[in-house]
């Protein structure tokens, strides 16, 4: 089985993340043998809250779950591992229900067939998630880790910056 390694970072207000924390993400305790070492995660369970609109919940399965959980900070990343590729349907329905947050989303094919970034409720110049670019040959020995070219890679930082400025402003903490 060829998987897919996938990243969220997720940046808004605290409670906003806190409230996505609390109706989309369950980690399977039973499984969890999280070695925090990139392997060995925990299965979970991604959901999409229903509401008004939708009285249907929707989710998605994922393995090797991994988080990074600082309680009232306003930015959540986490890591998961799925068969086909980035589940693009599951996050554009939760951006949907979290307006207030903005998911920056990359992944990659196991094999280097594909590549994918880009967010989720894109901020002003940002770009949308696409996981149709081609996976790069020097991906794995080039050292940087970015995916996007470096004069990209250093706007996406940038931007990155504003948002968590802008979330503690918002938290009422400068």
């Amino acid at each position: 089985m060829s998987e897919v390694w996938n990243s969220v970072r997720v940046y808004g207000p605290s409670s906003e993340i806190a409230r996505f924390k609390r109706l989309c993400i369950e980690p399977s305790q039973a499984s969890n043998t999280c070695d925090h070492d990139g392997w060995n995660g925990c299965d979970c369970v991604i959901n999409v809250p229903a509401n008004e609109q939708s009285r249907n919940q929707h989710s998605g399965y994922v393995w090797n779950f991994h988080h990074e959980d600082v309680p009232g900070s306003n930015r959540y990343s986490f890591n998961f591992d799925t068969e086909i590729g980035f589940p693009v349907d599951l996050f554009e329905r939760i951006a949907t229900a979290f307006p207030a947050l903005a998911f920056d989303c990359d992944c990659i094919h196991g094999m280097d067939e594909f590549m994918g970034y880009g967010w989720f409720n894109t901020p002003a110049g940002g770009e949308d998630f696409s996981q149709h670019y081609p996976g790069p040959a020097d991906h794995w020995t080039s050292g940087s880790g970015h995916k996007r070219d470096h004069a990209a890679q250093l706007k996406h930082e940038a931007l990155i910056a504003e948002l968590e400025r802008a979330a503690r402003a918002a938290d009422g903490r400068s």
